[in-house]
């Protein structure tokens, strides 16, 4: 069989996530909305998603997959590199079964972390984090997978999948967004983050179990690029051109919502348009660490 006839038969054998969905805003109405992905190969980047359980949609002509709390823009083209090196060293998955969903990506060729032969598990974790380690795309993207119900987060599993208890894993997704790893320069830049996010986006510190900010549908983890062994040498790069190129944050009344940023001195890349795509209102900024970020009012409705 070849690669790409496996990809599919694999693909069938996890059910697609129709139940597919943007989490709710917090106060502010932010919410996580999408990452958005130059591709080399559109079709094969839709089959490796699909391995996930993602639903293939379009929107404004433009290939999507869709997961819970996440959609994944697929725009044709060469990079510049893979996420590793970059502001967003790489992106995080919640799965309810990480067995099963490593087993069937290692048949299918992803590429992985190297897997302790005792534990079954891959790459780097503590006791208590139930992690399945870390995956690669053929494209250089990186991924984290997590079981669902990570001790000592419950209570951050319940906010990100907006479930009051996440225990119950019949509550829960197959496969979900977790959350987006920022690599920034310093410690001391980890907290100016912490604190930009929370003054622009209403994101919530989860210091009590590590460095970061809250949204609705993901975490924003950070850590020091300085004190990462899995880090490149000197200030992460921007991630405009990158695999990831950009995250995007939904956001409720869009256009007060830039007049509000641009009153606290953001400088858009990109400034509010209802034009710029047929489907939903946009903006694009850059954050102080070289994250590009599009904000968006129209993409919960897919």
């Amino acid at each position: 069989m070849s690669k790409s006839a496996f990809f599919l038969a694999a693909s069938m054998l996890l059910p697609v996530c129709s139940q597919a969905q943007l989490a709710a805003p917090n106060e502010r109405g932010v919410t996580m909305g999408h990452w958005h992905s130059i591709v080399p190969d559109v079709e094969a980047s839709k089959k490796f998603w699909m391995l996930f359980g993602a639903e293939p949609i379009t929107i404004d002509g433009t290939a999507v997959m869709k997961l819970p709390g996440i959609l994944i823009f697929l725009t044709q083209g060469t990079s510049t590199g893979s996420t590793m090196g970059t502001s967003l060293n790489h992106v995080g998955l919640r799965v309810s079964n990480g067995k099963d969903l490593k087993d069937r990506l290692k048949a299918a060729g992803v590429k992985e972390d190297p897997t302790d032969p005792v534990t079954g598990r891959s790459g780097f974790w503590k006791p208590g984090l139930r992690g399945w380690g870390n995956v690669y795309s053929a494209d250089g993207l990186k991924i984290e997978i997590l079981d669902n119900v990570v001790e000592g987060e419950a209570g951050l599993t319940a906010k990100i999948a907006g479930v009051a208890d996440p225990t119950q894993k019949k509550d829960l997704p197959p496969v979900a967004s977790d959350h987006n790893h920022m690599y920034l320069p310093t410690k001391a830049s980890v907290k100016e983050a912490e604190e930009w996010y929370s003054k622009m986006f209403g994101a919530q510190s989860f210091s009590d179990t590590g460095d970061g900010a809250l949204l609705p549908g993901a975490r924003l983890r950070m850590d020091a690029a300085e004190l990462r062994a899995d880090s490149s040498p000197g200030n992460p790069v921007p991630t405009k051109g990158h695999v990831i190129d950009h995250i995007g944050f939904e956001i409720n009344h869009l256009q007060d919502f830039c007049k509000t940023l641009a009153a606290a001195g953001v400088k858009f890349e990109q400034p509010y348009s209802k034009k710029r795509h047929k489907s939903f209102a946009s903006a694009e900024l850059i954050d102080p660490w070289g994250t590009s970020i599009e904000l968006t009012e129209g993409l919960s409705k897919f």
